[in-house]
């Protein structure tokens, strides 16, 4: 956790006008690979790609597939501050004064500085050497690893060093110096340590008048910004000796203050209530709070750019794709949903709820029950702005704010309130689809009008509806430009204009229709229990498609289609029918699809619990492919600790053990190895080696590669080994033989 002597000193909240609570999609890793610790100080990938994690159980190496632990004996086992020096050895503290490291997956003991248990809270390695500041603030150390000597690089015994940080072969620090006459006032000098030129050297100064604070450096490839926080954070950027303020917000206090973070260009405030980011470089500057119940300790991106989120108590988060965000509206399961105005959503819940949420969907509001069963299906009708629900003698007047009785009613006197689906078809008449009935009603209780009647195919016919059949109905979609409409039965779908209703065959069956939705341009698009995409023009099939799954909801967006499985999002170009999945490893919550919306470009993925948000243009491709390594070499089940890969030929029971990092994948990256240019074989993460028990005697070659979850290959690692024949089968011998 790199953060300095200020840790847990300082109590903060950020409630203000401008900040807004909302959660970057994640899951968690402990979860997903079975991980017991909750605690976790720190994080580093090293060169290798393997995940570095501090715990309170010690230093825990995960190379995508386990863990292995660095615990220390006769020292205080929790670890932080992980680094990696130039000679890929891993190094860490703890907070009893000792660092260590592993080299060869062995630990070692690099510096006590026990006696006095001052946490090392930054140091830097130049091997033998470790330049390091401690918790006391005073001087920055360099110490010999062989001879066990310190010398002073600089002592500040009459002033306070606030923090410190490393970039590059630099040791950054920045130190406080008080005025003599008003305490008040003070200098903050910034100071730099070339460690390959062995100088010390001041690059800015900043005066300041504050009262007692917590402070910090921030560094990346162009500047260095160091933070102040009491009831203001400050943040100051310094580049080329110059100072610039760069940030500077009202803060209350509320949570405790774990440390600070730069990530995509923005500042990671942690707490222990969870993170906070605030945009750099912004006139306007609003903070996001994310995880409001995580007690965040860092956060770390990984080579596939998974954020990683470190917390004291609840383990690690890991958000797959920050462009995923999600909004918990209810504790309740949602079960029917549908738009209204703007951009607006309600909702019914298990019970009988109604909720409604809107842009930019942070929270969500109870409207009330309102004699609303569970599982009540809902409809919204533009004309009138009103929301209808099945089986309620009431609606929702969406502009008053307020309950009114239902106004669909049959003969002018009994409300008919029971449906599945209904479609509005203009201001005052819709499509009823019943449990077991079908029908062309009229809103207000008015008499059908005359066009209505013009419907072909009415079984029977009333003052106020007109009934299209005695079977159960599932959906209804009208065409765009003309009044002909779909139903989709449980037997087939059927066409309805002023003609006699047709039944959509598909290659002679029925179509058994699991979505459908009204078409940009002309028809209604078609989703089938046979994962066909369809679409229908004038009652007539003019385009066909096949994907991988049936789905359960339809969205259309510029060029593309949105379709929902129970789970899964795929991605429907609609010029190169093609077709991309999104699932959990793209950033989708894991648990069930209610429905999917369209707004400003906006994908709205409304779940049993939650609202999820997805930009329309996300390309839904993982880029970055796995990071594949060879863990070990064994003979019969024996690590072999030598690079001699010649054996002789009793020696010919061979494992080749290998794992890759590919986080994203979520345990779905395929590894594939081959021998001698033979076929492929596949495996997975749960056995991720390959076993040749009894190999013949000859000169072999060994590739393998791991894929991610969209196909991406690793670069194909080779081993060349040889397994020498019996001498009987040499050919000296069996020349002397004969």
């Amino acid at each position: 956790m790199k953060i300095g002597f200020s840790i847990l000193t300082l109590v903060l909240v950020f409630i203000s006008a401008n900040c807004y609570s909302q959660e970057y999609n994640h899951y968690d890793l402990n979860d997903l690979y079975d991980f017991e610790e909750s605690t976790v100080f720190d994080i580093l990938q090293d060169k290798n790609a393997n995940i570095w994690l501090g715990t309170n159980e010690g230093l825990v190496k995960f190379n995508g597939i386990e863990f292995t632990y660095f615990t220390p004996k006769g020292y205080g086992k929790a670890a932080s501050d992980i680094e990696e020096d130039e000679q890929g050895r891993i190094w860490f503290s703890n907070f009893h004064g000792q660092l260590f490291y592993v080299e060869n997956d062995s630990l070692h003991l690099g510096l006590d500085n026990g006696i006095t248990h001052t946490f090392i809270y930054e140091y830097y390695i130049d091997y033998p050497y470790v330049i390091y500041s401690n918790k006391d603030g005073q001087k920055i150390v360099k110490h010999n690893l062989n001879t066990k000597k310190d010398s002073i690089i600089h002592d500040g015994s009459d002033q306070v060093i606030l923090a410190a940080k490393i970039r590059f072969d630099e040791f950054i620090f920045a130190k406080t110096i008080r005025d003599s006459i008003d305490p008040a006032n003070r200098t903050w000098e910034f100071w730099v340590y070339h460690v390959s030129a062995d100088e010390l050297e001041k690059i800015a100064e900043r005066k300041v008048q504050i009262k007692s604070s917590s402070y910090g450096i921030l560094v990346n490839e162009e500047a260095l910004y160091f933070w102040q926080a009491n009831e203001r954070l400050k943040v100051i950027q310094i580049k080329d000796g110059s100072t610039h303020l760069l940030l500077d917000e009202i803060l209350f206090f509320n949570s405790v203050m774990n440390g600070f973070e730069l990530i995509d260009g923005n500042l990671a405030v942690l707490t222990k209530s969870g993170f906070y980011l605030f945009p750099l470089g912004t006139k306007s500057v609003k903070s996001y709070q994310h995880f409001s119940s995580a007690n965040v300790s860092h956060i770390f991106v990984d080579q596939e750019k998974n954020w990683w989120i470190t917390t004291l108590n609840d383990g690690i988060k890991i958000i797959v794709n920050p462009n995923f965000t999600h909004h918990i509206i209810s504790d309740l399961e949602i079960t029917h949903s549908c738009s209204g105005s703007d951009g607006d959503l309600f909702l019914i819940t298990v019970n009988g709820d109604l909720y409604k949420t809107f842009p930019p969907y942070t929270t969500a509001e109870f409207i009330g029950k309102k004699d609303l069963i569970a599982g009540s299906a809902i409809a919204y009708n533009d004309s009138s702005k009103i929301i209808y629900m099945n089986s309620s003698s009431y609606c929702y007047h969406t502009v008053a704010n307020q309950f009114i009785p239902h106004t669909i009613k049959t003969d002018g006197r009994q409300t008919r309130t029971g449906f599945r689906k209904l479609l509005f078809l203009n201001e005052a008449e819709a499509i009823m689809c019943s449990y077991n009935i079908t029908e062309l009603v009229n809103i207000n209780g008015l008499p059908i009008s005359e066009r209505m009647k013009k419907y072909k195919g009415i079984k029977s016919n009333f003052t106020e509806m007109l009934v299209l059949d005695n079977v159960n109905a599932y959906h209804v979609a009208s065409e765009k430009r003309k009044e002909d409409f779909y139903v989709s039965f449980k037997n087939g779908l059927y066409h309805y204009s002023y003609e006699e209703p047709h039944e959509v065959k598909y290659e002679g069956n029925n179509v058994i229709t699991t979505a459908m939705i009204q078409a940009k341009d002309s028809g209604v698009w078609v989703g089938t229990n046979e994962g066909k995409l369809l679409k229908v023009e004038d009652g007539i099939i003019t385009d066909s498609q096949s994907l991988p799954s049936e789905f359960r909801g339809i969205v259309e967006w510029k060029n593309t289609l949105f379709l929902a499985t129970k789970r899964e999002v795929y991605k429907y170009n609609l010029e190169t029918n093609s077709h991309q999945v999104l699932d959990r490893t793209d950033g989708l919550l894991k648990e069930d699809i209610v429905n999917l919306y369209i707004y400003q470009d906006t994908l709205l993925v409304l779940g049993e619990n939650s609202l999820q948000k997805i930009p329309c243009n996300y390309g839904g491709i993982n880029e970055n492919p796995p990071i594949l390594r060879i863990e070990s070499i064994s003979l019969f089940d024996q690590k072999i600790e030598s690079n001699d890969l010649q054996f002789e030929h009793n020696e010919n029971s061979i494992t080749i053990h290998f794992s890759a990092t590919a986080i994203r994948s979520q345990k779905k990256c395929i590894y594939q190895y081959r021998l001698n240019k033979g076929d492929w074989i596949e495996t997975t993460g749960s056995a991720a080696f390959a076993r040749f028990p009894k190999l013949a005697p000859d000169n072999y070659n060994f590739e393998v590669r791991a894929l991610n979850e969209d196909g991406l290959s690793s670069k194909i690692h080779t081993i060349q080994f040889s397994i020498d024949a019996h001498f009987t089968e040499k050919w000296w011998f069996i020349r002397f033989q004969v």
